[in-house]
């Protein structure tokens, strides 16, 4: 079976899911909207239209790069795909959809994180090219209903709930049978003894870090006890990174820590994940967030905002402690590091709870009966 998969290559967990697909004897091409690459594994071809340069730098002329490349791209296609699937689809690319059903059979749009309120707020523009689409896919009940409740009861049929895999739950056991905790922390560069804090994973506005930061730096811990890890391996990687970077390094000198910010390899992310105590998520939106699954998954004890959709969590029996806003991380945070023991001790069943749920194979079983 042939399918094409639209949405960012150089996202370590597409790679990890064209893994599991062509186990199960799938053939996937990518078309990715981000870096103007179509990558041909039907042909064993990969196209890119453009290259990133001085001109990226001024907006009207990247939308206007972009259409090019995919009026391109959208002619180097297949003529004829058993399946689309197109992950977190974009406003600027609605007009494509009409397109590329002319090359399918069945037309998939899988809606996840922020995407999901960008695209409410877009509905009109959105809900034209609803006709097109023949299934929808959420990562949790609740956002389905809400997606409902914004684009109407008539679409239920055709709209599922299946989770964003959580990729490397395989590989962090792995890691974890062939070497203890502290032999990967010293792998990655992190003090052993340290209580260690995970206050971002990605790189976006909507992440609040500076507003995030501050409120820890304004906290009381002890700073002979903690030891932060800032992973900022993907997401911006212009000037909003820049000034996070700096941000750290000017404000956390009393402070051990280590930031990431290259592309870590599958082991060292499972490392990561294996090495940190408290992971902190606030974001603007969310669905569920791989990153903060795995972390989870290890026993960390999670610190995120009351306003995300993580009642699936709760429904599971996770354990996980909520702020209104940034600036109750002063109040919380100190108590979780002061009784870490405590806090990580009720976080004992996650590991099976979790790889129950969101193991990628069980979630790959649930796309392809739809592709089916």
């Amino acid at each position: 079976m042939k399918v094409l998969m639209i949405r960012k290559e150089t996202d370590v967990w597409y790679q990890r899911l064209k893994e599991f697909f062509n186990k199960e004897g799938y053939q996937i091409d990518l078309l990715d909207m981000w870096t103007y690459t179509l990558d041909k594994q039907t042909t064993n071809e990969k196209i890119t239209i453009f290259k990133k340069g001085i001109f990226d730098k001024f907006p009207v002329l990247v939308l206007f790069k972009r259409l090019i490349a995919a009026i391109i791209l959208l002619g180097k296609l297949e003529k004829s795909y058993d399946v689309i699937h197109i992950f977190n689809i974009k406003r600027q690319n609605f007009w494509m959809i009409p397109k590329l059903r002319k090359l399918t059979s069945k037309l998939i749009v899988s809606v996840y994180g922020g995407t999901t309120y960008n695209l409410w707020t877009k509905r009109l523009l959105f809900s034209r090219v609803f006709k097109y689409i023949d299934n929808f896919t959420l990562a949790n009940p609740y956002m389905m209903e809400e997606f409902l409740a914004v684009y109407g009861e008539k679409y239920r049929e055709r709209t599922k709930v299946i989770p964003l895999p959580v990729a490397f739950l395989d590989v962090i056991d792995e890691v974890m049978a062939k070497e203890s905790r502290e032999e990967s922390r010293q792998k990655l560069g992190i003090d052993v003894d340290k209580i260690t804090i995970l206050p971002t994973m990605a790189v976006y506005k909507s992440e609040h870090h500076i507003d995030t930061f501050t409120n820890i730096l304004e906290s009381e811990l002890d700073k002979s006890k903690v030891f932060f890890l800032f992973q900022l391996t993907y997401g911006d990687s212009g000037e909003y990174k820049k000034s996070v970077i700096k941000f750290i390094k000017d404000n956390f000198k009393d402070y051990k820590y280590i930031i990431f910010d290259n592309f870590l390899s599958y082991e060292d992310l499972a490392r990561l994940r294996i090495s940190t105590d408290i992971c902190i998520k606030i974001i603007k939106y969310d669905q569920l967030s791989s990153g903060m699954l795995e972390s989870l998954y290890t026993g960390a004890v999670l610190l995120t905002g009351s306003w995300l959709p993580y009642k699936q969590l709760n429904d599971i029996g996770i354990n996980y402690y909520t702020v209104d806003n940034t600036r109750e991380i002063k109040n919380l945070l100190p108590d979780i590091t002061n009784n870490i023991h405590e806090y990580k001790e009720k976080n004992k069943n996650h590991h099976q709870i979790l790889y129950d749920e969101f193991n990628i194979n069980s979630t790959i079983k649930k796309w392809i009966n739809l592709y089916n």
